[in-house]
């Protein structure tokens, strides 16, 4: 019941503000570069709105409507953002919603939905996450989903005008213009109530004039306790802590300061001239509030926004790929095409490197810090060192295996890319120190693994089909040993590093965590596959046949035993991924089995 009560207050307070319009003139691009805090750091408003209706809706943008405009129509018209169909409601048959364009509802809609199923909401809350079905955890999505959207078109209820007008000067106020005379207001309320009861049919129009206003005071101010999504005021002015709060936190926690509200009234001003299309006025004070801050980042990570460079980067990969295919079926050497294939791989290693450093300076630590971040790091490593090889050989080889590296892991890293891409870590690794040496070691011994497995796929492939020298071969052989000797140093000085570190964070060196175990077993791996070779055991075909596996050794390391929910570094399990993993290694398995199989008989040369 509670719940039910808390909607139609919220409905409530929707039809209590003025409905206006804005105009598609009004450009939103500046104010979306101003701060907020949201996850612990400090982002463009542009950033915080593509993560929320991504969230949303599974989109950055809905067909005309980028995020930032959605987002600036939420909190300066709440009235008219409600009608907006922005969340995915994919059970719509179950909730009773008719069909809609790509599964999206708007806010009445998902009030709708909230409002039914409340009872059955109250129940799950009781109940353990991991008790939920797939569906159960949909609705309780969706219900944490209308929180969050009801905090949005909340967040500035306190400038928004009222549906009210002041009766002597007939002027349309909001919260803040009223604070000042709310207690009177209320205790004025209290005493038309003693003497008249709460019966409206015996009160004045003055009398219902100051009771509704007192009641619509202390509902806004009622509804909006523990709004604290749009943290866009520092708490300390001057203060580079991460202390910021919402407009509401600055009123209900006695927060203020001078600068403070003088602020507050810079966005009174832009949701103003935001209702009422004044474009003059809206660029005034959208230039005013950027006066208040010195944020550089901000604007470049607007940038980051637009430009999807990593997307370029993998387009990029793709062309280069095509050219060279294209090159290779038509078994002669074309200028063209090979000087494409060249220039797409050039330009897709800038792009991919550009889309790193800019992720490195707006976040302020080395480029490996999440999951994503390694496959980026890593995909960018394979390319280069794919491309440098390509360089020495003066041939298409390199191209083929750094494009090929740069789609499968550039694809593979959408998968873990969640609602924010500049998610941050929250583990105690998360310093600079050991991101930049365990981490970045470590990771980079993954690369070394997966160019040498890939060179070695490309050797087998060779031999399979029966194509190329006697001496194409033996250069093969010995690069390929050369990167597994880089591999064994890398890996191994990575995980003499993550014992150090673990031994400062855990207190112990080496706790066979199943994360140690599988940086241990890539070290273990290579040493045998390299000492075998130098003592004979192992055959000069075993010996790349063992490196093509390296691949599956470096993914169960990496990626899987981040997935079986035990230890120190795990992520918990995630079934999608662990289905990849395991097909992955099927496929992989079955790649390598055949192509050893159907060429371990043929000659060279």
């Amino acid at each position: 019941m509670r719940y039910l009560i808390i909607i139609l207050t919220v409905l409530l307070f929707l039809h209590g503000t003025v409905q206006v319009k804005a105009s598609d003139a009004l450009n939103v691009d500046a104010w979306s570069s101003l701060p907020i805090l949201h996850e612990g750091r400090v982002k463009p408003i542009d950033s915080f709105a593509r993560i929320m209706l991504k969230k949303f809706s599974t989109y950055e943008s809905l067909n005309s409507l980028q995020a930032k405009e959605w987002l600036a129509c939420s909190v300066f018209n709440p009235a008219e953002a409600v009608y907006l169909p922005i969340f995915k409601i994919r059970d719509n048959d179950i909730y009773g919603l008719p069909d809609q364009d790509h599964n999206l509802y708007n806010y009445y809609d998902l009030t709708q939905v909230i409002n039914d199923k409340n009872e059955v909401i109250l129940k799950l809350l009781d109940i353990p996450p991991e008790e939920w079905t797939a569906r159960q955890q949909t609705l309780i999505e969706l219900y944490e989903f209308y929180i969050l959207y009801t905090q949005i078109l909340r967040s500035l209820s306190l400038i928004l005008p009222l549906s009210i007008t002041d009766g002597k000067s007939g002027e349309v106020k909001n919260f803040l213009d009223y604070k000042k005379t709310q207690q009177i207001l209320d205790q004025k309320t209290r005493e038309i109530v003693r003497k008249k009861g709460t019966d409206l049919q015996n009160y004045t129009d003055k009398e219902r004039e100051i009771s509704f206003l007192s009641y619509q005071l202390n509902l806004l101010e009622n509804n909006a306790q523990n709004n604290i999504l749009m943290r866009i005021i520092p708490a300390n002015w001057g203060n580079k802590s991460l202390e910021w709060v919402s407009p509401w936190a600055i009123i209900q926690a006695g927060l203020g300061s001078p600068k403070s509200g003088e602020y507050i009234g810079v966005w009174q001003e832009m949701a103003s001239a935001y209702r009422y299309n004044d474009i003059a006025a809206w660029e005034e004070s959208v230039n005013k509030a950027h006066g208040f801050f010195d944020l550089p980042k901000l604007k470049i990570e607007k940038l980051y926004n637009v430009f999807h460079l990593i997307q370029w980067a993998l387009f990029l990969y793709a062309g280069a790929l095509f050219f060279v295919i294209v090159q290779s079926l038509l078994r002669t050497k074309n200028k063209i095409l090979h000087l494409s294939a060249q220039g797409f791989m050039a330009l897709a290693i800038i792009a991919h490197f550009a889309h790193i450093t800019l992720r490195v300076y707006i976040l302020d630590r080395p480029p490996v810090g999440t999951l994503y971040e390694s496959v980026l790091f890593v995909s960018l490593m394979c390319t280069i060192g794919f491309a440098y090889l390509s360089y020495i050989q003066k041939n298409l080889t390199g191209i083929l295996l750094g494009a090929l590296s740069g789609v499968l892991l550039l694809t593979t890293a959408q998968g873990f890319v969640g609602d924010d891409p500049m998610s941050q870590l929250v583990a105690v690794l998360n310093t600079n120190f050991w991101l930049g040496t365990h981490v970045l070691t470590i990771t980079l011994g993954y690369a070394t693994c997966l160019i040498a497995s890939l060179m070695a796929h490309y050797h087998l492939a060779a031999r399979t089909f029966g194509h190329g020298t006697k001496e194409f071969y033996k250069i093969s052989y010995q690069n390929i040993k050369t990167v597994m000797i880089l591999s064994l140093l890398l890996t191994t000085i990575g995980t003499i590093l993550g014992g150090i570190w673990a031994d400062q964070s855990w207190g112990r060196f080496w706790g066979w965590d199943p994360k140690e175990n599988g940086a241990l077993l890539i070290v273990l791996w290579i040493a045998w596959l390299l000492h075998g070779r130098i003592s004979k055991h192992i055959t000069q075909n075993g010996f790349v046949v063992g490196t093509a596996f390296l691949s599956i050794i470096v993914i169960l390391a990496w990626f899987g035993v981040n997935l079986l929910n035990v230890g120190l570094h795990s992520y918990g399990f995630i079934s999608g991924v662990a289905t990849g993993v395991a097909l992955f290694c099927l496929i992989e398995t079955c790649l390598i089995g055949g192509l050893w199989y159907l060429g371990k008989d043929r000659k060279i040369g």
